[in-house]
């Protein structure tokens, strides 16, 4: 039997304080693929994001680009630096179920 997961990564910022933004999103880009995600944030510096194994499989090897954005504690719209890795690198930690 296959059991189908999902992703989720641990996200460790230390240039923002997470718990004194809002409105955040996390970015996963691909020229085929742009997923939308909204994270959990955990501390002041980590947030988890899910990525649902749907997702996952539209995901082709080679590179990926990851960001976040969120509105700061001035109110105003940020984001992150890009922040490019292998689709193997990304999806590795839990392992999804091959289908």
């Amino acid at each position: 039997m296959r059991k189908k997961i999902q992703n989720t990564l641990k996200i460790t910022c230390n240039d923002v304080d997470l718990t004194a933004i809002g409105n955040i999103e996390f970015y996963v880009r691909q020229s085929n693929f742009f997923g939308c995600y909204t994270p959990a944030v955990l501390s002041s510096t980590e947030m988890a994001v899910i990525i649902p194994f749907e997702d996952a499989k539209k995901l082709r090897h080679g590179e990926v680009e990851l960001q976040f954005a969120f509105t700061n504690t001035d109110g105003h719209p940020d984001a992150s630096d890009i922040l490019s890795m292998t689709v193997e690198d990304l999806l590795k930690e839990v392992g999804y179920d091959p289908v």
